[in-house]
């Protein structure tokens, strides 16, 4: 029989599927994005989607451009060493591991993920598993060299690091133990019950295990979670987060984003309130876990999401809160706001550092909180409802709070703040600032706050001053280092204002007149505000923060941070913000940012948009 030799074009056909067979499997399959790899259980992941892309994105925004400023050098080197020292080597001397031998081998998706694997809050022994997964690419030989450096070193350093196969993968297991804390001295302080309990308490172990497959780094606190992830990457079928219905319904508002994170919070809550069963803060007040979740609102939330964008515009963020309307109670139903005018009113002066607006609808607030406190709580709906009873009852018997004040309580909340008049921290927290309720009787209102005033110990009476025609009361607030601080309040306009600085309220009074140049004429404040959905949302917030980061900048350039009681630790000791620049010199690098909210049938939306400053 003769035999067939193939023709050219077959022979040519053939090569070119065997090299594109051969350059396939030289360059290993692809890593799946976390929606195709991460399992259906994931109860929590924070991802940024490709690693590359995100830092040149990030290194071309306006933040990136002032990490990058020659002036900043100073601050950004001294970050530098002590984060290398204060952080990354103690992980170093516990793994041996050097973070800059690994970073540059990033190039794809960086995820952090939370997985169930059988976690119901029912075993209080057993808790959810944590993965990481860093993607390096075409830079997988390099990544293999690394551990195989990684494991010699754990050797040598006495770690005795396990090896195990997970579907043919071979993945190390080190377990650091903690160090036993010091012994107390003969002499030493005794410090209170809580702080022995806390140094006496079984310091826990830490339980690393990583591999490599194909291009990526996995890492996790149990070889449990990697069973599946290790069969997803080969190509195996597994059902993945992806195929969940509730992730499904979020996707779109994470599609496109430079980083995201989404948390199922529906099995998160179920298992919490399992694993609170027994806590006695709920048990004192006279309810469960499940039933205080309930109260609060949170049985409700299905899911969380947030998300950010960087563009040649701006950057943007959003976060969202699933919680569909039938399901809204406690806190989400309170602070449900509606979709009416959010602008900035035309009294609001131009050169305000911060606005906001929110139309929430206050007397239903009020009734909420009631029924909230109810179900939360029997005694302390009762004690709510004793303690409204009795407002003012001692001066007028026939004084009925709910009618003065709950029934005057309007549906729009204003506040704005002018520019903090120094660099001290107490200057920043003192800045002037203005609160507006809105109020169908404005004087009706005053006195229900006189009377809800009254009950403070001692009774809280101020004195009352007029201003063209407008009489302000007065309320004393004692402030830290002010003991003769007081807050004024004052209707008009349809308003009650609150200010704890008179010129501010005063300023609203003569706002009447219509001098003065007024925020909403801000053609860069309406342009942004598009950005996040209008002004007509029911909240807006707008910041200048050019204006606002020269006082702060001030403050931390002066140690203003120690001083607050902030800086301390090794975490504050990362900044060193006395190298920080005059603020001028930067000062290009800040422009204004807006926020707006929407709610929906699915729930509550938060976008922001800071656009590149001119």
């Amino acid at each position: 029989m003769k035999r067939r030799v193939p023709s050219l074009p077959t022979l040519r056909r053939t090569g070119l599927w065997s090299a594109i067979l051969l350059t396939a499997l030289s360059v290993g399959a692809a890593i799946p994005p976390a929606p195709k790899l991460l399992p259906k259980d994931t109860l929590a992941v924070v991802t940024v989607p490709d690693w590359t892309a995100s830092t040149t994105q990030t290194a071309g925004s306006t933040v990136g451009k002032l990490w990058a400023d020659p002036a900043i050098k100073p601050f950004r080197d001294h970050f530098a060493a002590q984060f290398q020292e204060k952080i990354l080597g103690r992980f170093e001397k516990d793994l041996g591991v050097k973070a800059a031998d690994y970073l540059p081998l990033l190039q794809g998706q960086l995820t952090l993920a939370v997985i169930a694997d059988g976690w119901d809050g029912t075993d209080k022994t057993k808790e959810p598993h944590v993965v990481l997964i860093l993607d390096a690419k075409d830079k997988a030989p390099e990544l293999k060299a690394r551990l195989e450096e990684v494991r010699k070193k754990l050797t040598e350093a006495g770690r005795n690091p396990k090896t195990e196969k997970i579907r043919d993968v071979d993945f190390t297991t080190v377990v650091i133990e903690p160090k036993a804390p010091t012994p107390a001295k003969p002499g030493d302080k005794k410090e209170d019950e809580d702080d022995d309990e806390a140094a006496s308490a079984k310091p826990t172990k830490q339980t690393y295990v990583f591999g490599q497959v194909e291009s990526a780094l996995l890492i996790a606190n149990s070889a449990v979670p990697l069973e599946k992830l290790v069969a997803r990457i080969a190509g195996g079928t597994i059902p993945i987060l992806g195929d969940e219905a509730a992730f499904a319904s979020s996707e779109p508002r994470l599609r496109d984003a430079q980083m995201y994170g989404w948390v199922h919070w529906t099995p998160l809550s179920t298992g919490l309130t399992k694993a609170l069963s027994d806590n006695e803060m709920f048990e004192n007040a006279g309810t469960d876990a499940q039933g205080a979740f309930k109260a609060i609102g949170l049985s409700g939330l299905r899911t969380i999401t947030f998300s950010a964008r960087t563009e040649a515009e701006g950057t943007r963020g959003e976060f969202s809160l699933n919680i569909p309307e039938a399901e809204r109670r406690g806190l989400f139903k309170m602070l449900s706001f509606a979709p009416k005018d959010s602008a900035p009113t035309p009294f609001v002066p131009a050169d305000v550092t911060q606005f906001l607006r929110v139309r929430i609808d206050w007397r239903k607030f009020v009734g909420t909180l009631e029924e909230s406190l109810q179900a939360l709580s029997p005694q302390m709906g009762g004690m709510f409802n004793m303690v409204v009873g009795a407002a003012g009852k001692d001066k007028d018997p026939n004084f009925d709070l709910r009618k003065s004040l709950f029934n005057n309580l309007g549906d729009d909340l204003i506040m704005y703040q002018r520019p903090a008049t120094g660099t001290k921290v107490e200057d920043l927290q003192n800045a002037p600032t203005l609160t507006l309720l809105s109020s169908p009787g404005t004087e009706d209102l005053i006195g229900g706050i006189k009377a809800l005033t009254g009950l403070a110990p001692g009774g809280a009476a101020g004195k009352e001053r007029e201003v063209a025609g407008k009489k302000i009361q007065s309320l004393p607030l004692p402030m830290p280092g002010k003991p003769d601080s007081k807050l004024e309040y004052v209707g008009s306009g349809g308003y009650v204002a609150f200010s704890r600085q008179p010129a501010m309220v005063e300023e609203y009074i003569r706002s009447a007149e219509g001098s003065g140049k007024s925020l909403k004429g801000n053609t860069e404040l309406t342009a942004a505000a598009e950005k996040v959905g209008g002004l007509g949302t029911g909240l807006f917030v707008f910041e200048n923060q050019r204006e606002t980061m020269r006082s702060t900048w001030g403050m931390l350039r002066n140690d203003g941070l120690a001083k607050s009681g902030m800086g301390q630790g090794d975490f504050a000791s990362l900044f060193d913000f006395k190298l920080l620049p005059e603020f001028d010199t930067v000062r290009k690098y800040f422009g204004i940012s807006v926020s707006a909210g929407l709610v929906d049938a699915q729930g509550m939306h938060f976008r922001t948009f800071s656009p590149t400053p001119k």
